[in-house]
């Protein structure tokens, strides 16, 4: 009577005192344990021998997929192939898949490598970017979004260039890593389908099964060099876009000073014009007053002023004119032109004050 899940659950992690195999069909059944732990397993006979292979414990998978799991196992001996050997195969290889830390590790001991100039900086930048994130990683097994955030994250942190030059390490090194067969090489899978297409028609579907499962583990390695070019092609874009914007700025830059340093020279020039002709002016005008003092000097010229004498009501003998007419006291005289200087000084520097004032700061 074959198998079914309410049988199966009576039954598992309870104490069980009954048969110790109970079968369901095609040579699926399953061992019980007295503690009620159910393993389903699957009996054959190949090359004569008969065998059985465990399939897994109930809980851990459902009586379907024992089911689907030993229609696959039946489809191999019918092939002439050992499901146990094809089990243990499989496992292996998921074992040995490699890291993407032991890619990048081989990549970088191989003599390609070794050879590069900066092989300690690329060493360390491969380790921070990549490894540390991505490290423990199956190669096999990454999609898309797995890698994506390993060269945003470059990105994001104003490295462009860096960013750039990851993406072209780790080309290589996928590149390096399926020419040494540590990865699905491209076409594989293909070619493992090519050669199986001339078998019997009842072991094509086999061939067909296994030709799909590689060829996914192509398309995979096939997505990861797509995105690594489009990642490369963004990095770059925006690197290009920046630089841009970089020389945008410098060139704003450069036509601010510029003008600045335009607006200055005229200032220069105005300020220049603007001292030499108020220069010029009080060169003029202490030039009229030494000539003017010159003048007075030499008896040439007179000083005039306006004064008003006392009226004297004493009375006494009658004066007589003054052989010379009334003037200053050199001190008093001197006085009056030192006072004039400065007067035309003083002048002319508020003047030109006021003149810079208006054409220069209230611009």
């Amino acid at each position: 009577m074959p198998l079914n899940d309410t049988k199966l659950r009576k039954i598992a992690g309870k104490p069980y005192d009954g048969p110790l195999e109970m079968p369901d069909s095609g040579g699926l059944s399953v061992r019980i344990s007295p503690k009620g732990v159910i393993t389903f397993q699957l009996r054959y006979r190949i090359d004569g021998n008969l065998k059985r292979l465990k399939i897994g414990r109930y809980g851990d998978i459902s009586l379907r997929d024992a089911r689907d799991t030993a229609e696959e196992y039946r489809k191999l001996v019918a092939e002439g192939r050992d499901p146990g050997v094809a089990k243990m195969m499989q496992l292996n290889e998921t074992i040995t898949s490699p890291t993407v830390k032991v890619l990048v590790d081989e990549w970088l001991s191989s003599s390609a490598a070794m050879l590069l100039v900066k092989h300690a900086y690329w060493k360390r930048a491969l380790n921070r970017h990549v490894t540390t994130h991505v490290g423990k990683m199956v190669a096999d097994e990454m999609k898309i979004s797995h890698w994506e955030p390993v060269f945003i994250r470059i990105r994001n942190n104003d490295a462009p260039v860096m960013a750039s030059g990851v993406l072209v390490k780790m080309k290589q090194i996928i590149s390096y890593a399926m020419r040494r067969g540590r990865v699905a090489p491209l076409g594989i899978c293909w070619w493992s389908e090519v050669e199986r297409l001339g078998d019997a028609p009842g072991n094509r579907a086999g061939s067909v099964r296994v030709g799909c499962e590689m060829t996914a583990r192509a398309w995979v390695i096939i997505a990861i060099e797509l995105l690594l070019s489009a990642l490369m092609v963004y990095v770059l874009m925006g690197q290009v876009s920046a630089e841009k914007k970089r020389a945008d700025a410098a060139e704003l830059l450069a036509t601010q000073r510029q003008q600045t340093i335009d607006d200055m020279q005229v200032r220069q020039r105005d300020v220049a014009a603007l001292d030499a002709k108020y220069t010029g002016e009080l060169a003029d005008a202490k030039a009229r007053l030494d000539d003017l003092q010159h003048c007075v000097r030499s008896d040439k010229c007179g000083l005039r002023f306006k004064a008003t004498c006392p009226k004297d009501n004493a009375t006494g003998t009658a004066s007589v004119d003054d052989a010379a007419s009334p003037r200053l006291t050199d001190s008093a005289e001197r006085d009056y032109f030192t006072l004039r200087d400065r007067i035309e000084v003083a002048g002319k520097q508020i003047t030109g004050l006021q003149q810079y004032i208006v054409e220069q700061c209230l611009k």
